[in-house]
């Protein structure tokens, strides 16, 4: 009976990987005489894994996507911002002291408005919109349906990428993770199966080994899922220490406790016999005093009878 055991699918690897592994036994299964019967179960399983890895492709698109509308969103109201100065710089005839200009520009000033990020950019630029609609310049009252339509973009973009991040951690914690009990279970299930099957038959020598691939470590899915183990690693053996370093602290502590408990012991102790020998010192002194004390004259005896 082999030594081998097929090792479980970490939870962080890529799906694409994954994928390599259920397929190679998905065939194994298929084409080795001996092993039709788990064929079924295994079909099915590749045929979910497929599929799992599709809707995984398309939370990350989703992501992808939204993230490229919001750099879309960023770069037009960046323009927006552009236009907006200079038909202010024409209203004030380049005063940039002018309160109209200070009024959008002052601080922050146009430049440092297009170096924000797009939530931050938004934020700032909301109340343009209204200011915009009541101000006695036809100019600028003119641009304000326009940077109303260019905040609604930048806000449905954001939008976008918060829906879009939320529905892939749900199925990270979702259906990616029951497909990574369910594949290890069938993997130790068959596992299991299989060496039955040498057990009862020695011309079958190496069939469950040769059922489960081995990682080659040459793929980039591999290598990265291979890379997040080590970045575990170097995090829990800096946990480690710092665990480490929190019990030896604890541990100093406690010997420092406990020593100040026995000179607290010891000196309680001492202070008691101190207690009893001042007992003892007044007890003496009393009986000292007692004796010092000058006697008493006897009384004389009856008088002589005649």
């Amino acid at each position: 009976m082999p030594g081998f055991a097929p090792v479980l699918l970490d939870s962080r690897m890529a799906l694409s990987t994954m994928r390599t592994h259920v397929r190679h036994t998905t065939l194994f299964v298929r084409t080795h005489p001996a092993t039709p019967k788990f064929q079924p179960v295994w079909d099915a399983l590749h045929t979910k894994v497929q599929k799992t890895a599709a809707k995984e492709s398309e939370l990350v698109d989703a992501i992808e996507e939204a993230r490229v509308q919001i750099a879309v969103a960023n770069v037009l109201l960046d323009g927006f911002v552009e236009e907006h100065r200079s038909t202010l710089r024409m209203l004030v005839k380049d005063d940039l002291t002018a309160p109209l200009y200070q009024r959008y520009y002052g601080a922050p000033t146009s430049s440092e408005v297009k170096r924000l990020s797009l939530e931050p950019q938004i934020k700032l630029m909301t109340p343009f919109v209204a200011s915009m609609k009541e101000a006695k310049e036809a100019l600028l009252k003119a641009l304000s349906p326009k940077l109303d339509k260019l905040l609604l973009r930048g806000s449905e973009a954001l939008q976008a990428l918060e829906d879009a991040q939320r529905l892939r951690n749900d199925f990270d914690a979702g259906d990616r993770a029951k497909l990574f009990d369910e594949v290890n279970g069938e993997r130790r299930s068959l596992y299991g199966e299989l060496c039955k099957l040498e057990l009862a038959d020695g011309t079958l020598s190496g069939l469950a080994e040769a059922a489960f691939r081995r990682r080659s470590g040459t793929s980039r899915e591999e290598e990265a899922d291979l890379q997040s183990l080590r970045e575990r690693h170097s995090a829990l053996k800096a946990e480690q220490t710092l665990v480490e370093q929190a019990i030896v602290q604890a541990e100093a502590q406690a010997l420092l406790a406990a020593e100040e408990q026995k000179q607290r012991e010891a000196a309680l102790a001492e202070l008691l016999a101190l207690e009893e020998q001042k007992k003892a010192v007044a007890r003496r002194e009393q009986e000292l005093r007692e004796a010092l004390k000058p006697a008493k004259p006897a009384k004389s005896g009856s008088k002589r009878k005649k």
